[in-house]
């Protein structure tokens, strides 16, 4: 007799009563004759008590996959009993939604001896859909044929939803942080071209004005001349902090020249800050990412370097920026004391949080690796919408 193993049969989808071949197969009391089951060192159990009892659905077909036995609890799940399902297969709770490979593998995989184990989404009685997590066993007689499957299965479908609302929840969470950092970098944006164009042009016209009333005093003012001369000075340092404070919010360089520009200012200005020294090796041959990719590998790199400021203790960080087929990479090494597993998992530290959420949003990762004296790697990979061409 030849087994179908498409889903339009055996497991899946005989609904015919197989009456006829009744004689022809051996029927689940044949199975169930031996009263016992034997344990290594263990009491004997009865195997009708114990699938009668078993919480997990139990469901018993012969080869060709025409159910003989469901136990209750398989009842109580899908609202059939045994009377309505005997001679069918398991077709009565087929849902739909399972494509012809998934049948496929299922009876590649029973008749060459192996358990099953999958997932399946079945229909109930009633039509509501639950979610049966199946072991499908094969049963060989003392020739090594195999005579029967049995399959155990629980209704995991709770778990599943709980797992898909999480899920659901993770992403809604992600958007909204997408969405926040892009109005956080929009508004960064805006104040630091209103501090730039405005405080800094107002600014500017003041010190040419203190200039211009300094001009006209007279020998005989020195006082007045001085004080204009302290004013000055002080205009100054406001100019200069005017133009920090908006090169923080947002580098103009970022969005004139590009990353790697960028990249090479903040190491200097680290530099410079610091006392540590900051070597960078960048090469991105003329290729230009998008200002999103820009601006989230710009804002890790400058956690980045906050993060060795204050708790590496190191003497020098490495930047390197570059290609790897259709990814950027990013990687700062430092030579400081080197972080702890602990620290890398520590779910307060919203620092390292933050740039894995960022590389994230958009695909990415970020890998942070330390030795105990041998400093920390941190490598940023973020794989590009669009092709990379040298």
């Amino acid at each position: 007799m030849t087994v179908q193993r498409d889903q339009d049969t055996a497991h899946n989808t005989r609904q015919e009563r197989p009456e006829a071949h009744a004689a022809d197969r051996a029927t689940v009391d044949g199975v169930l004759q031996a009263d016992v089951v034997a344990r290594e060192g263990t009491a004997l159990l009865e195997l009708p008590t114990v699938i009668t009892q078993a919480a997990d659905s139990v469901v018993i077909t012969d080869r060709e996959g025409a159910i003989e036995y469901v136990n209750p609890a398989f009842e109580a799940c899908t609202g059939y009993t045994l009377q309505e399902v005997k001679g069918y297969t398991p077709r009565k709770v087929k849902s739909g939604l399972h494509d012809q490979s998934f049948y496929e593998l299922l009876w590649a995989t029973i008749l060459a001896g192996k358990p099953f184990r999958a997932v399946f989404i079945n229909r109930k009685k009633d039509g509501s859909l639950y979610y049966d997590d199946k072991t499908i066993t094969p049963l060989k007689d003392h020739a090594g044929q195999i005579t029967h499957f049995v399959s155990a299965g629980r209704d995991v479908t709770q778990r599943i939803q709980a797992e898909e609302q999480l899920r659901d929840s993770r992403e809604q969470l992600r958007a909204l942080a997408a969405y926040l950092e892009s109005v956080r970098e929009e508004e960064r944006t805006r104040i630091s071209r209103q501090i730039h164009d405005e405080l800094g042009q107002m600014l500017t016209a003041l010190k040419i004005d203190l200039s211009w009333m300094a001009a006209k005093l007279s020998a005989d003012q020195a006082a007045l001349l001085e004080r204009m001369q302290v004013m000055g000075r002080l205009v100054d340092t406001a100019i200069r902090s005017t133009q920090r404070i908006s090169t923080e919010l947002r580098p103009s360089i970022l969005d004139h020249l590009g990353l790697v520009a960028a990249v090479e200012w903040q190491a200097r200005e680290f530099q410079t800050r610091t006392g540590i020294g900051c070597r960078v090796s960048a090469d991105l041959a003329e290729f230009e990412p998008d200002p999103e990719v820009s601006t989230t590998l710009f804002r890790i790199l400058q956690e980045t370097l906050t993060n060795i400021i204050r708790h590496a203790h190191a003497t020098v960080a490495d930047i390197s920026l570059g290609l790897d087929q259709d990814r950027l990479v990013l990687a700062v090494v430092d030579n400081g004391r080197g972080i702890t597993e602990p620290e890398i998992a520590d779910r307060r530290s919203l620092g390292l949080l933050g740039m894995r959420e960022r590389a994230l949003l958009l695909g990415g990762e970020v890998a942070i690796t330390g030795r105990p004296g041998g400093g920390t790697a941190v490598r940023v990979t973020i794989p590009l919408t669009q092709p990379c061409r040298r």
